[in-house]
């Protein structure tokens, strides 16, 4: 019998209830044990000390054993074969080329700019991994966008979302600003961070005080 995948998941619960009759398949209860099993697995995690059982394979056989050190983001994928090893050392390749503006001595690295945010992939996923926030007035944001926008019209949206804020893209800068720029060239602007404390007030330790970001668009 042939099920649309929609009604599938359904059909095959009400199958396994006897609600359904289907004359070709032998439903065969689940065991006791079995569902305890199932049971477990499913239930709801009390200890976030350790990784459950079901997640030490969380990507299947694609899965990379834990390596704690600064290149762990930056593996294949566990079953790899060793001809697409190679399509991997390619591409890794490209996300760390540092890339410069036209003309330029090199015909394969060239293109950059007149504005862009990074000179490579790599500058704002730092090894593979996330970026930070800058550190200090005199560190740049590299690793960090400013995405923005103006009102779009709703109605041309296919969305049913209630109260759905439509965007589209800045008529003059678009919707990414750039904080970098070739020679020659002023960049949009510079992204500036202030902090602001914040005290949370705890049930069983003293107050925490946190810091709430203020960003602001500067030069």
């Amino acid at each position: 019998m042939t099920l649309p995948f929609s009604i599938a998941p359904l059909a095959i619960v009400l199958l396994v209830a006897g609600v359904l009759d289907e004359p070709h398949l032998d439903i065969v209860p689940r065991q006791a044990e079995e569902q305890q099993r199932v049971n477990a697995v499913l239930s709801t995690p009390t200890d976030f000390s350790e990784p459950s059982t079901f997640e030490n394979l969380s990507a299947g056989a694609a899965t990379v054993r834990s390596r704690l050190h600064r290149n762990a983001f930056s593996s294949p994928s566990a079953n790899i074969s060793f001809e697409r090893e190679l399509d991997f050392i390619v591409g890794n390749g490209l996300f760390k080329k540092l890339w410069v503006s036209s003309p330029a001595s090199t015909l394969a690295s060239d293109g950059l700019g007149p504005l862009f945010n990074a000179r490579s992939c790599q500058r704002c996923h730092i090894k593979d991994g996330r970026g930070h926030p800058p550190q200090s007035p005199q560190d740049n944001a590299v690793s960090m966008v400013v995405r923005i926008g103006v009102p779009a019209d709703r109605s041309e949206l296919k969305t049913e979302i209630e109260r759905y804020l439509a965007t589209q893209p800045d008529p003059v800068y678009g919707n990414q600003l750039q904080d970098f720029s070739n020679a020659g060239h002023e960049a949009e602007f510079r992204l500036a961070i202030d902090h602001e404390d914040v005290v949370m007030a705890m049930t069983d330790a003293p107050d925490a005080v946190l810091q709430r970001p203020i960003y602001r668009f500067t030069d």
